[in-house]
């Protein structure tokens, strides 16, 4: 298992380490500051569509922090959906 767990971590950060270093950055910002994500993340009042749209602006603009945080409100959201 710990084998098989290593290889998918070196194997994310070869994936990782092609993206544009902003988005490196962005990802890194957000694994260290996960709580802090987690809590802007879970509770908003955007709709999936309008999170969709927000996506394309930002991913336009090379804001991958904000693109992130975009998906990780997509993923709470649909945690909270997929409990009740």
């Amino acid at each position: 298992m710990d084998k098989n767990r290593e290889e998918a971590r070196k194997n994310l950060q070869k994936e990782v380490e092609k993206l544009p270093i902003k988005a490196q950055q962005a990802i890194a910002w957000s694994l260290n500051h996960w709580d802090l994500v987690r809590w802007m993340c879970e509770k908003n009042d955007m709709t999936n569509e309008e999170i969709e749209k927000m996506k394309v602006e930002a991913y336009r603009k090379e804001d991958y922090l904000l693109l992130i945080l975009l998906c990780a409100s997509q993923v709470f959201q649909n945690d909270v959906e997929t409990s009740e």
